[in-house]
């Protein structure tokens, strides 16, 4: 039972966390305008893997590809192992 509660705790607990890191390492290692509404964590989705989800991704090119449209994706989900 602790177990089950914790697969839903843990997740809301730490997202902000996350999305701190998540931002900091996109500004570092990507060469591009990119910007999310918010992260989502889920451990029940597609258990035992975790579902980071991004939400309102939008990525504008800077330098070369200013001029190029910018991709924007509602829902971009990623299952870490």
């Amino acid at each position: 039972m602790v177990f089950l509660l914790a697969l839903f705790i843990v997740p809301v607990m730490y997202e902000e966390e996350l999305e701190d890191i998540v931002r900091k390492e996109i500004d570092e290692k990507v060469d591009a305008h990119v910007a999310f509404d918010h992260l989502t964590v889920s451990m029940i989705r597609n258990f035992p893997d975790i579902t980071l989800s991004v939400h309102g991704l939008t990525i504008k090119g800077k330098k070369d590809f200013e001029k190029d449209p910018p991709a924007s994706i509602k829902v971009l989900p990623l299952h870490l192992l």
